[in-house]
């Protein structure tokens, strides 16, 4: 029974060989961490969010009724303000953009 106790304890003690390094990922001028969120009904509404660098001072999302061609025609312009962020001394901006009554 000392033993298995010995080898638990010293199992829990060793590093995690599958902890995650983190490196820095700074933002820049290209979107990055999108994400789509679901409203209480996703078939009518959703919420996009993206990061970019704080030299961008306004974001938009554009929005088009899909068809058989890859081209956005009829696209709608969807403006957002920047939210600022400074984590450890890096500044970005987040943006976010809610559509409603979808089809």
């Amino acid at each position: 029974m000392r033993l298995l106790i010995l080898v638990l304890t010293c199992f829990s003690l060793a590093p995690n060989a599958n902890a995650q390094l983190t490196e820095e990922y700074p933002a820049t001028a290209i979107p990055d961490r999108i994400l789509l969120s679901i409203a209480a009904d996703p078939a009518s509404a959703m919420s996009v969010s993206w990061r970019m660098d704080s030299t961008v001072q306004e974001g938009y999302a554009e929005l088009a009724i899909a068809k058989a061609s890859p081209d956005a025609v009829g696209a709608t312009k969807h403006h957002s303000s920047p939210e600022p962020l400074v984590l450890k001394g890096i500044r970005s901006h987040y943006f976010g953009v809610k559509f409603t009554q979808l089809q």
